[in-house]
């Protein structure tokens, strides 16, 4: 690691008597032209400086011999090395390559700011935030002026351009690694040191998705930005209204998951909503809570509210058709349905309105599937073709017990149909799959076949009251919230799992969501699925804080 000294050296004129110039550190140096004091007493205080890089204009290059000549008359062992300027072109593109070619992570810079240019200064500070983001450190800025002949320290003004940064940095991205090491400097109060620390684990519950922790660093968080109000740094004071804009007057979730967003942290603000939205949705305050509801029997979720949201809420329709499967075990409406199925075209036409989706039936769902998978047996896939006699035959042995529907058509008998019924009931998806030898998916189609939590949904304001709940807003604005918490859950588990592929139940779910028209999230990239994050975020806040 070096030290080096960075200077712009001024024309040269004649030079005027020696004077006496007062130090920061109260002693006294002498010279002459524009940089001779200043680069003096760098030396002096700093006597292992190995370089001086001396920006050079035409009009300048006698006073690069004279301080050539003046640092050997003193004694001073460090090299002296031409940066040569070329007013007419660029500073950017001739001198920034030299100076930054010239120095290297870990090396201290020293700065004589005196000389040059007017806008020299504007030119040196773009120099000095490039160095700091190589870790290269601005370790003393000095100037002279001739009346009174004073040599100022300006190191603390670069160094606010440090705080200034790191502002900009903890804002945008979290760190404070800058502003600790500008407050490394000098021992920042309590409130400036609990606004840093209270940053710095909010950030870590972030970066490692600690939601259990997050509210509790969100907590810390608001009374840190609240009590720095209070701080004696006064350059803090003038940055606070930066937090403000950032985060608002309340650190919530919904401005955290925006943060997050804003500073390129997706993953993160995908699992922020994914685990923390349901507090707002659920819960005696949300916008759908329990009225005489059972709460459910949650696994391990982040927070209780999810628990129940996921568990309880959303999965009223599998609960519901739970219910229908335990009261059809003993009371299979079998006269309605052999009275729906008695003769051929009757049969036929209930094929067909399987097969369709067209018209209502008071079947359960389940029933309604297995006839679908059973009659496609028996008849033409399209509903049209004649009915087969022989398909019994075609039922491997340990499906016979299906054979019941060919007695029943045959005897039109009750307690046949109570034993199709049965059949129909002991025979799942998988297994029909198996019986028909085609994929599960590939089954007749009929009405209200939707995943769960989708047709919990499209079912939510007949299914409230049943399970004891209602809503503080209307259900078709809820239906939409709880739709745009499906789809995210959706993108989420997506990026969580590092596959790029929807899964064939969340293929299903989206497919159901088709009326909120969300876009395909396979083909969804970060920015696409951020404005997503933030269109749900802003429909949660109008209804939240309307």
């Amino acid at each position: 690691m070096a030290k080096k000294i960075l200077v712009f050296l001024s024309q040269y004129r004649e030079p005027p008597d020696m004077q006496l110039y007062s130090a920061p550190d109260g002693t006294a140096v002498s010279g002459a032209l524009t940089n001779d004091a200043p680069l003096r007493y760098l030396l002096h205080k700093h006597p292992d400086t190995e370089e001086l890089l001396c920006i050079t204009t035409a009009k300048s290059a006698a006073t690069f011999q004279r301080l050539e000549q003046l640092l050997r008359e003193d004694g001073c062992s460090a090299e002296c090395r031409k940066i040569a300027y070329d007013e007419a072109q660029s500073f950017e593109a001739t001198v920034l390559p030299v100076v930054s070619a010239s120095l290297q992570p870990g090396d201290q810079l020293l700065l004589d700011i005196t000389g040059g240019l007017r806008d020299i200064i504007l030119y040196l500070t773009l120099l000095c935030r490039i160095f700091t983001y190589r870790g290269i450190r601005i370790t003393e800025a000095v100037y002279s002026n001739l009346n009174p002949p004073r040599i100022a320290d300006a190191t603390s003004l670069l160094q606010m351009f440090d705080l200034v940064g790191g502002m900009q940095e903890l804002t945008s991205f979290g760190s404070v690694r800058t502003l600790r090491a500008y407050y490394a400097r000098q021992k920042p109060d309590a409130a400036v040191e609990e606004l840093l620390s209270s940053v710095e684990q909010l950030k870590e519950c972030i970066d490692l998705c600690r939601t259990q922790k997050l509210m509790d660093g969100m907590e810390r968080f608001r009374l840190a930005l609240q009590n720095a109000a209070e701080s004696n740094d006064p350059m803090l004071h003038v940055l606070l209204p930066v937090f403000r804009s950032k985060f608002g007057d309340k650190v919530d979730i919904l401005q955290l998951i925006r943060w997050c967003i804003d500073s390129e942290m997706l993953q993160q603000a995908l699992t922020i909503y994914n685990e923390l939205i349901p507090e707002l949705i659920y819960g005696d305050n949300g916008l759908v809570y329990a009225t005489w509801a059972i709460p459910a029997l949650t696994k391990n979720y982040a927070t209780y509210e999810t628990g129940q949201l996921v568990d309880g809420v959303l999965k009223m329709s599998q609960r519901h058709l739970a219910q229908q499967k335990e009261r059809g075990r003993t009371a299979f409406d079998s006269q309605g349905l052999l009275d729906a199925l008695r003769t051929e075209d009757d049969r036929r036409d209930l094929l067909y309105l399987l097969d369709t989706g067209i018209g209502e039936t008071a079947l359960p769902d389940y029933v309604c599937e297995n006839l679908a998978a059973v009659c496609a047996l028996a008849y033409d896939r399209s509903g049209e073709g004649p009915y087969d006699p022989d398909w019994v035959e075609q039922l491997p042995k340990n499906r016979r017990y299906l054979s019941t529907m060919q007695e029943w058509m045959e005897s039109e008998q009750l307690e046949t149909a109570e034993r199709f019924l049965a059949s129909l009931y002991r025979c799942p998806e998988k297994k029909r799959a198996k019986l028909l030898e085609r994929p599960e998916w590939d089954f007749i189609p009929y009405h209200g076949k939707k995943m769960g939590f989708v047709k919990t949904i499209d079912q939510l304001g007949e299914l409230m009251p049943l399970f004891g709940y209602d809503a503080s807003i209307p259900v078709k604005r809820l239906q939409h919230i709880l739709a745009d918490y499906l789809y995210i859950r959706t993108l989420r588990n997506m990026a969580n799992h590092a596959n790029d592929s929807s899964t064939a139940d969340q293929k299903q779910i989206l497919e159901d969501l088709v009326e909120y028209q969300y876009p395909d999230p396979e083909e969804v990239g970060s920015a696409e699925a951020g404005r997503l994050l933030i269109q749900a975020v802003e429909r949660l806040e109008q209804e939240l804080y309307q």
